[in-house]
C-alpha cells in the first residue's frame, strides 16, 4: 500500500471538504446606525456582501439622490435587532458580493412597514414583493413573494444558487432583514476534490492488490 499517496489524498480531501461546506452567513445590519433621513446611506457592506438602494431615480434640485437605506431598531443590548429599509417606495434593493464572485441566496426575512387591512392595505401597504436574480451564466428569473399582512418578520426561503445578483422591490414601504447565503464552490476546489476522491479510491485499489 502506498502510505504516502493514501495520506495525501486524505488530507486533499479533508481541505476539499471544508471548502465546499459553503458555511451560510447572514447579513443582519447590526451595525447599520441610519435611523433618521440624514444618516441614510447608498449601501451596506457587511461579511463580504454588499446592499444597495436605487432610490427610484429620485432626484432632488436636479441631482440623483443617492442616500436612501435606512434603519429601525428594536430591543437593547443581546436582544437588539436591526432592520434596513429603503426610504422611498418603488425603490430597488439589491444585493452582491464584494468581489464579484457567484454566491447563492438562501432566505431572507421581509416585514411590509405599515400592516393594513381593507381599503387602506391598498394605500400604504404592497404585500407582493417582486424579485429579480441574475445568474452566472447570464440567465435570469423573477419570484414574487406574498406577505401574511401581519406585524413582525417573515422568512422567505428562496433557495437560489449561482447567482451574480439579486434584487427586490415594492411599492411601498418594506423592512427587510437576515439575509442568508452561502458561496459558491470555485471550479478549482472542485478539481481538487476530484482528485483526492480519485487518489484514495486508486490506494485502495492497489492496498486490496497488496
Amino acid at each position: 500500500m502506498n502510505f504516502r499517496f493514501l495520506a495525501l489524498s486524505a488530507l486533499l480531501g479533508l481541505s476539499s471538504a471544508a471548502s465546499l461546506a459553503a458555511p451560510v452567513t447572514t447579513v443582519d445590519f447590526g451595525a447599520l446606525n441610519a435611523n433618521t433621513a440624514l444618516k441614510a446611506v447608498a449601501s451596506v457592506t457587511e461579511d463580504d456582501f454588499i446592499v444597495r438602494n436605487d432610490c427610484a431615480g429620485v432626484k432632488l434640485l436636479g441631482k440623483p439622490v443617492t442616500n436612501c437605506l435606512m434603519s429601525k431598531s428594536s430591543g437593547s443590548g443581546k436582544n437588539k435587532n436591526t432592520v434596513a429599509y429603503n426610504f422611498y417606495a418603488n425603490s430597488r434593493n439589491s444585493l452582491a458580493r464584494v468581489d464579484g464572485h457567484a454566491f447563492n441566496f438562501e432566505s431572507i426575512d421581509l416585514d411590509d412597514m405599515i400592516n393594513n387591512t381593507g381599503w387602506l392595505s391598498s394605500v400604504y401597504s404592497d404585500y407582493s414583493i417582486d424579485f429579480s436574480f441574475s445568474y452566472v451564466d447570464g440567465s435570469s428569473a423573477k419570484k414574487t413573494v406574498n406577505l401574511d399582512r401581519k406585524s413582525g418578520l417573515q422568512t422567505f426561503a428562496l433557495n437560489e444558487r449561482n447567482l451574480l445578483s439579486a434584487s427586490w422591490v415594492s411599492s411601498k414601504g418594506l423592512y427587510f432583514d437576515n439575509l442568508k447565503t452561502s458561496n459558491v464552490p470555485e471550479p478549482a476546489s472542485l478539481a481538487l476534490t476530484l482528485l483526492a476522491l480519485g487518489g484514495l479510491a486508486y490506494s485502495r485499489r492497489n492496498s486490496k492488490r497488496a
